[in-house]
C-alpha cells in the first residue's frame, strides 16, 4: 500500500506542475478538494493558510461587468481594482493551488461574496441602483469569479446588454444618458459597418448567420455623443467575424474613431462587445470597457482617450478553461 504519510509532497508537486487551465478544472471539479481530504484522513495536515480579508481585501475598490446568465440569472464578474484612481490588475493567484495561495479563491468569495453583500449599479457611467449578492456561481466555466445577484433598479438587464457595479459610488458622472438608436443612428452604424467590412475585405453575401449586431448609444446635454456597435457572423466556412468600433459626433455628423476587426476559426475566434462606460479616474475623460470573447475564456479591455486616441489602457479580469 502506498505510503502517503512518507512523500506527500510527491501529490502536491504533481498537481502543481500541471498547466493552469487544468488546474481549474480540476479545482471546480472538486478532485484537489478530494485529494487533500484523502491527505488528512491518513493523518496528513495539509499547510493551509487562514482566510484574512482585512488583509487581501480591505480597502479594495473593486469594479464588476454585470451581465445576464441563463434564465435571466443576473451575475457579477470582477474586472479590476482601483487604488486611488489607478486601475490594478486582479491577482493571478486567486486561481493558485500553491500551498501558500490557493486560499485566496476562498478568501475573495468570503470578503466579496458574502449573502447580501452589496454593490452600487451603474448605467452609461451614472449611479442607476443597487446590487445584492445571493452566492458565489463559479460553475459557468473552468475558472471564473462570478457571483449571482439581485438587482434592484428602473434600469434592466437582458439579452446582451451589460453594465458595471462597485463598493465605490462616487465615481465622476459625465452627464452620458445611455439609450438604444435612433433608426438614423442604426443606418449610420450600418453604413460605417459596410465601410469596414469593406476595408477588411470582407463581403457579406457571404455570411450564412449573423450571431450579433448591437449598437449603443452616449449621449450629454451639450450634444456630445458616443456611437459603440459590435457585430458578429459566420460565413459560408465557419469562420467568425467580429467587428468592434467607435464613432464620436463632431459637427453634427459621427466618424469612426476606433476600429477592431477579427477573423478567425474554432480556437481562433475571437469578439469584443461593449460592456460599459465610466470615468474610473475622476478625470472627467471617459474609459470604454469592453469584454473579449475567445475559443474557451474570456477577458476584459478599457480604452481611453490619450493624445486624441482611442488607447488600450487595460487587459484583465475574467476566466475560462
Amino acid at each position: 500500500m502506498l505510503d502517503l504519510r512518507l512523500k506527500p509532497m510527491i501529490f502536491i508537486n504533481f498537481f502543481q506542475q500541471l498547466p493552469k487551465g487544468r488546474l481549474r478544472i480540476l479545482k471546480k471539479k472538486g478532485i484537489i478538494t478530494l485529494f487533500l481530504i484523502v491527505i488528512e484522513f491518513f493523518c496528513i495536515e495539509p499547510i493551509i493558510p487562514g482566510i484574512d480579508d482585512s488583509k487581501d481585501f480591505k480597502d479594495k475598490t473593486i469594479l464588476f461587468c454585470v451581465k445576464t446568465y441563463k434564465n435571466n440569472d443576473i451575475l457579477i464578474d470582477p474586472i479590476l481594482f482601483l487604488d486611488d484612481g489607478k486601475i490594478v490588475n486582479l491577482p493571478d493567484d486567486l486561481w493558485s493551488i500553491d500551498e501558500k495561495k490557493y486560499y485566496l479563491t476562498e478568501n475573495f468569495n468570503s470578503f466579496f461574496y458574502s449573502k447580501k453583500k452589496g454593490y452600487y449599479f451603474f448605467w452609461g457611467g451614472s449611479f442607476k441602483g443597487s446590487i445584492s449578492v445571493r452566492f458565489p456561481k463559479q460553475d459557468i466555466s473552468c475558472a471564473s469569479l462570478t457571483a449571482s445577484v439581485d438587482l434592484v433598479s428602473n434600469i434592466k438587464i437582458s439579452g446582451d446588454s451589460m453594465a458595471l457595479a462597485s463598493n465605490k459610488k462616487n465615481f465622476k458622472d459625465l452627464g452620458y444618458r445611455r439609450r438604444i438608436p435612433t433608426i438614423e443612428e442604426k443606418n449610420t452604424a450600418s453604413k460605417y459597418l459596410d465601410l469596414i467590412c469593406l476595408r477588411n475585405n470582407i463581403s457579406m453575401s457571404n455570411m450564412k448567420k449573423i450571431e450579433e449586431s448591437i449598437v449603443t448609444v452616449y449621449e450629454q446635454k451639450s450634444g456630445k455623443m458616443l456611437l459603440i456597435s459590435s457585430f458578429k457572423a459566420i460565413d459560408s466556412k465557419d469562420y467568425l467575424h467580429s467587428i468592434f468600433f467607435i464613432a464620436e459626433k463632431r459637427l453634427n455628423r459621427f466618424d469612426v474613431t476606433f476600429d477592431w476587426y477579427h477573423s478567425g476559426y474554432e480556437a481562433g475566434v475571437e469578439s469584443q462587445c461593449l460592456v460599459d462606460i465610466m470615468d474610473l479616474d475622476n478625470d472627467c475623460i471617459v474609459e470604454v470597457i469592453t469584454r473579449f470573447s475567445y475559443y474557451e475564456s474570456w477577458d476584459y479591455h478599457i480604452y481611453k482617450r490619450i493624445d486624441n486616441k482611442w488607447k488600450e489602457i487595460f487587459v484583465g479580469g475574467g476566466g475560462g478553461c
